[in-house]
């Protein structure tokens, strides 16, 4: 079976799991349309030591509502782990396609050869 965004955004159970961190449950799933608040606070919530580090565009609920309507809408996959399913402490991008400039970057650094 071959998992696609659109399975996940209808069912993110099918990538969700659970586990504790010092006797803690962490919740990794998807980020989901509902999540806006909660993503907005782990956002306005990130030190300057973190932010020097990321490429959002900001760091409040603009951001974070951007980043939900953007669910299932271009080649990001985005999950978020949790702890008791109430507070968001890390969110992980995965990009899903590569940039045009990716590949030439490739192709010069690793000698790997264009092909699209």
């Amino acid at each position: 079976m071959v998992l696609t965004l659109d399975d996940i955004d209808k069912y993110p159970e099918l990538i969700s799991t659970t586990d504790y961190f010092e006797g803690i449950l962490i919740n990794f799933r998807p980020l989901l349309l509902t999540d806006e608040k909660k993503l907005a606070q782990f956002l306005e919530n990130l030190g300057s030591q973190t932010r020097k580090f990321s490429t959002r565009n900001g760091y409040d609920l603009n951001e974070a509502r951007d980043l939900c309507f953007a669910i299932n809408r271009y080649d990001k996959l985005r999950l978020v782990a949790l702890i008791n399913n109430e507070t968001i402490i890390a969110l992980f991008e995965f990009s899903l396609s590569i940039v045009d400039n990716e590949y030439k970057r490739f192709a010069e650094k690793y000698g790997i050869i264009q092909t699209k």
